[in-house]
């Protein structure tokens, strides 16, 4: 039952994946559309999740600064574990941000809310909300800056900030989830017609993420597993839900509920992000997209072992 229960969650993303390298190998797709389908993610259909996302939960739900910082705190130390594990890695250092990103971003979204409602019930949706938001907004605004802070080093201090600006002004990425902030923080009106249509394009950017996954690693040289594909799993399905489990636990206070949805929310498996991320500032992929597929088969046990976990001690309704 726990496995089926897992394997319903984690099946979609495989067969998305699949999806895209079997249109690969029988030619329906040829290799510009990787790019084509990356460009429509990362401009229309991303940017319109990111923005419903934020104008349709309310400010008050996100205050919950005990849990976020449980969970953010989980993702840094997701982020600086692979950075010291990679230290010693002939890696390029945004390469090396992407990957540091990759340790520490699950598949919040399109995974974690439907197997915490299978797990938990519906009183799992505010904090899977939580850490979707976190995920999708705050954790890929970090990274961002990062990389632009990076590629802007050594044009002084001034020049360097107003590129950042600049650049962080004209990502969608960015942009969408902050007019989705104001939006709701001021409760404007949100037209029927509007937000089925922001619905309909949002709801593209996950599947036409993984079909271009599939798509990529279908015209992508055959290659064995890097160490940095190593380092990702290792931190992304044991570190981070290791330490968010003694953050939540034992360090802040919370609803035990609300604990163990930070826990398996940090046990997920890779998403989408940093190959989208990668896609944007044109970076090798490789890492993120074969890591996506190597988390996801091993979250299928770790994840199964965390929800006997949950049953063990009674905290499923």
């Amino acid at each position: 039952m726990l496995f089926i229960t897992v394997f319903e969650a984690v099946f979609p993303v495989f067969a998305l994946i699949f999806a895209g390298w079997l249109a690969a190998r029988a030619n329906i797709l040829d290799q510009s559309s990787t790019r084509v389908l990356n460009q429509f993610v990362i401009y229309m259909a991303l940017p319109a999740l990111l923005f419903i996302a934020m104008a349709r939960t309310p400010i008050d739900q996100l205050a919950q600064p005990g849990f976020i910082a449980a969970y953010m705190l989980g993702v840094g130390a997701a982020a600086a574990s692979y950075w010291f594990l990679s230290r010693h890695d002939n890696l390029d250092p945004i390469d090396r941000i992407i990957n540091s990103m990759s340790a520490g971003y699950g598949n919040a979204g399109f995974m974690g809310i439907p197997l915490m409602l299978i797990v938990f019930g519906p009183e799992a949706l505010a904090p899977s909300i939580i850490c979707t938001v976190m995920t999708v907004t705050v954790q890929f605004g970090i990274t961002i800056i990062c990389i632009e802070l990076k590629l802007a080093r050594g044009k002084g201090i001034f020049p360097a900030l107003l590129k950042v600006g600049r650049s962080v002004i004209r990502n969608p990425l960015l942009v969408s989830p902050l007019l989705g902030i104001v939006w709701s923080a001021l409760g404007l009106w949100q037209p029927v017609a509007a937000l089925s249509f922001l619905n309909l394009l949002g709801a593209a950017a996950t599947p036409c993420a993984l079909v271009a996954i599939g798509l990529f690693l279908a015209h992508t040289p055959k290659q064995t597993r890097t160490r940095a594909v190593n380092h990702i799993s290792v931190v992304k399905l044991l570190v981070q839900p290791f330490v968010v489990m003694v953050l939540t636990l034992w360090v802040f206070d919370m609803p035990i509920m609300w604990a163990w949805v930070a826990i398996l929310t940090s046990a997920l498996p890779l998403g989408t992000g940093p190959f989208m991320l990668a896609s944007l500032y044109k970076r090798q992929a490789t890492a993120s997209a074969q890591s996506i597929l190597v988390t996801t088969i091993i979250s299928m046990i770790t994840l199964s072992g965390i929800v006997a976990w949950v049953d063990y001690l009674l905290l499923r309704p």
